[in-house]
């Protein structure tokens, strides 16, 4: 099954629109995760939105949960599998612009008392994300103002399935567009792997 998969969505990846394949394969469906079931996605998304305080229709599963293979570069067509992890979205523009400002408005003494891996996640912000409409909480949650909320509300997440004993990681974007756009540019860079390894 997962062979088969993996041949399917590398069909789709070379005949589809980036904007086809997402709406078809990330942004619409019920995620892989969740095998079809269609009450089990709502349970997990009330879950999940009410330990953030986020509306559940605000957020969708992303990467390989979402489409049962990885579009990672390195990773391409790798199948989602008991190590990999739950990303979702959270399309929330009160969240974003808390942790912009929180971002632009880190004390020095905050800045420098960062570790290596924090501190190149801050400039990755500084630089991309941010310009982007996203930011990307697994590094720098605790740095956020909405930790003390999404940090154990996204550990609990991993106690429920389908995400029972894997990480549960959410990126913050700003509107749909955002997330649309970022969805996009991950796979233009797996069609572009794919060219060439043809």
């Amino acid at each position: 099954m997962p062979r088969a998969l993996a041949d399917e969505i590398k069909t789709e990846l070379e005949t589809l629109t980036p904007n086809e394949f997402a709406s078809r394969r990330i942004l619409e469906p019920i995620p892989h995760a969740f095998a079809g079931d269609l009450a089990a996605l709502s349970e997990w998304k009330a879950e999940l939105g009410h330990a953030l305080e986020v509306d559940p229709r605000s957020m969708a599963i992303v990467g390989s949960a979402a489409i049962g293979v990885s579009l990672k570069p390195g990773r391409l067509l790798r199948p989602f599998g008991e190590d990999s992890d739950v990303d979702v979205a959270v399309v929330s523009h009160f969240h974003f612009e808390r942790a912009w400002r929180r971002i632009r408005n880190l004390p020095p003494s905050v800045r420098a008392s960062l570790g290596k891996v924090q501190k190149r996640s801050v400039r990755s912000h500084e630089m991309d994300y941010i310009y982007r409409g996203a930011v990307a909480t697994d590094k720098i949650l605790d740095l956020l103002p909405f930790a003390e909320t999404w940090v154990p509300g996204l550990s609990k997440m991993e106690g429920i399935e389908p995400s029972a004993g894997r990480p549960v990681r959410a990126r913050i974007y700003r509107d749909f567009e955002a997330l649309r756009q970022y969805q996009l540019k991950s796979i233009l860079r797996a069609q572009e792997e794919l060219e060439t390894h043809a």
